[in-house]
């Protein structure tokens, strides 16, 4: 193989790998789009809590929240230290109270209200929600499951009643909370621990966002008016808010973006190939002009002439493609190996990038190879 035919076969597999890398990353952006989250994030616009607060910011928070609903604003309204799509900050080591001191477990801590799981449309799979009601809720806690795991509880039922200890303190288990994405699908499913807002009656401890599940009418006005009332219940505060399926939206950002310059760069490198092919079968014709004259005088048609040139090119690209798999392969499972949830690559994607390339070689070089099969066979022996 020459250096001409080299540099084609190294085009075409540069080609090849990068129509397998857009494949990939397409492929893994539309898995994680379809995947449920384990919520509902549509319609929830989120407000972020008054940072200047006195001893009756309780009463005028649940204020708050009644009136968007009773305005018909927002369908449900709740607060919570934690936004699903925001990283949890709030670690701390627990233990179960009947295993020894020396089991602690690092869990990721959040604070609730009692509408956090209804609003959010998060399933319960054993015991109860928070309920203000109960006065022992202040030193309760939900679980989620890998929490549950965690622990070493052999089931959600069997960590129902339960205590787990931070220190000195135990908390009681009252329910068992159904896993869900808190960070989306790059990450692993943290065990989490619940805690309730209303841990101390004077003050909302670690309320930092309300979750609005507002209307979905005119929404320029709504927001509008959830400031107006933001502004009435907390004054002094600025009024800031998010779309939540925006901002979780936007972590894939950077993938998305990799994907289209991974596509842009997939163009080029054929464009490219394409040139260099097309150079060297306009080169090859040249060169066997003669012969392909003398083929048609012996009665060759157009076909065979046709299947005599390019055969040995889509030698070349066959060859650029069985080099491009494997190096392509690994590239694009160290990229995936990023996230905690993925796809598989699967053979497809392999098939689909080879024949991309097939058809677009076949294409190049048809170009050129009909055009001297269709040549006169005397014009091309006088031209000799």
């Amino acid at each position: 193989m020459g250096l001409r035919q080299t540099l084609i076969v190294i085009q075409f597999a540069a080609s090849v790998t990068l129509i397998i890398g857009t494949l990939t990353v397409y492929k893994q952006l539309r898995y994680m789009q379809q995947q449920e989250l384990g919520f509902n994030k549509e319609q929830t616009l989120v407000v972020q809590a008054p940072s200047v607060t006195d001893a009756s910011f309780p009463t005028r928070s649940e204020t708050f929240k009644q009136q968007l609903i009773s305005q018909n604003l927002a369908e449900s309204a709740t607060g919570s230290a934690y936004v699903p799509g925001i990283e949890i900050l709030w670690t701390n080591s627990f233990r179960r109270k009947d295993q020894n001191r020396e089991n602690f477990n690092t869990m990721f801590i959040t604070s609730i209200d009692n509408d956090f799981l209804d609003s959010y449309k998060i399933g319960l799979v054993a015991g109860r929600n928070f309920n203000r009601s109960f006065g022992t809720d202040s030193m309760a806690v939900l679980l989620n499951e890998t929490a549950v795991s965690t622990f070493g509880f052999k089931s959600p039922d069997d960590a129902l009643n339960k205590e787990i200890v931070s220190g000195d303190n135990p908390l009681h288990i009252v329910g068992v909370v159904k896993d869900f994405h808190q960070q989306g699908l790059k990450m692993a499913k943290d065990p989490m621990v619940f805690l309730s807002l209303y841990r101390r009656a004077d003050r909302l401890r670690n309320l930092s966002y309300y979750s609005l599940k507002v209307r979905t009418g005119d929404l320029p006005a709504t927001i509008a008016a959830v400031e107006r009332q933001f502004e009435q219940s907390f004054p002094g505060n600025p009024f800031e808010y998010f779309f939540l399926d925006d901002f979780f939206n936007q972590q894939y950002q950077s993938d998305q973006q990799f994907g289209t310059v991974f596509g842009l760069f997939a163009g080029l490198a054929i464009f490219i190939a394409s040139l260099g092919l097309l150079g060297l079968i306009s080169f090859t014709v040249a060169r066997r002009t003669r012969e392909i004259g003398i083929r048609k005088v012996l009665g060759a048609d157009t076909s065979t002439i046709v299947m005599l040139l390019t055969k040995d090119f889509m030698k070349l690209v066959l060859i650029a493609i069985v080099l491009a798999a494997p190096v392509a392969g690994y590239l694009m499972n160290d990229w995936l190996a990023g996230f905690a949830y993925r796809t598989s690559m699967g053979a497809g994607i392999f098939a689909l990038a080879g024949v991309l390339a097939t058809l677009i070689a076949l294409i190049t070089i048809s170009f050129q190879s009909i055009k001297a099969a269709l040549m006169n066979p005397v014009k091309s022996l006088r031209s000799e």
